[in-house]
């Protein structure tokens, strides 16, 4: 019996003794509608550093916290070379965005000149992302409240485009959401990340929130 007889013969036992897991699929990260605070200066967000602004040696108001995560497709794979941007609120729960007072219903704006607001990275050969930022605040937009979250664009040729945001556990505002009260149980919890506190003598949260991309069909190429 020759080697690729062996490994056939090997395909199918596997096959017929674990047929859920030849055909295990993760599911895609559920897609979130970027929303109208979107940063129009994005092209600018060159780094992964939120936290620093200019050679200054100043911090922004706010928790510091590592963000970080890995990029995978449906079938487990990470996926190296994905644009990964973000884009979240202050400590006040402010947006720099031009449209920002009007949508929040502020009379005006003070942004904090020692933070970023948004940023950019590509996941590397691993697939994995990391952005030094802040923690988020809740806001009104209108007359909707929402949770705390940050926005998620990630682009990748091979891959279905996907804007999303993670979310925070515990936050009092989650339930009733207007801009993710179409999910279902599921979807919610993948919108979830896993904070761990500061460890002592440190200052910075980790929050850890994965991705997974659908691929692209032929037809969308």
């Amino acid at each position: 019996m020759n080697f690729d007889m062996h490994i056939s013969i090997l395909k199918t036992l596997l096959f017929l003794s674990f047929p859920i897991l030849m055909h295990a699929q993760l599911t895609p990260t559920p897609f979130v509608d970027r929303g109208p605070l979107f940063p129009v200066n994005s092209e600018d967000a060159r780094d992964n550093d939120l936290t620093e602004v200019g050679n200054e040696n100043t911090t922004p108001e706010g928790t510091i916290a590592d963000l970080k995560g890995t990029i995978f497709n449906i079938d487990g794979e990470v996926v190296p070379n994905a644009e990964v941007l973000i884009w979240q609120t202050d400590d006040r729960g402010i947006y720099d965005h031009p449209e920002a007072a009007r949508m929040m219903g502020l009379k005006n704006v003070k942004l904090d000149p020692n933070f970023q607001y948004w940023g950019k990275t590509i996941s590397d050969k691993d697939g994995n992302y990391y952005f030094k930022t802040i923690v988020p605040k809740p806001y009104l937009i209108g007359n909707f409240q929402r949770p705390a979250h940050i926005h998620f664009q990630v682009l990748h040729d091979g891959y279905k485009y996907l804007t999303t945001e993670l979310h925070f556990p515990n936050d009092q505002y989650l339930d009733g959401d207007p801009v993710t009260e179409d999910l279902d149980e599921n979807e919610h919890k993948l919108l979830m990340a896993r904070i761990t506190e500061p460890s002592e003598g440190t200052e910075v949260k980790e929050i850890f929130f994965n991705i997974v991309l659908n691929k692209k069909e032929q037809r969308d190429k």
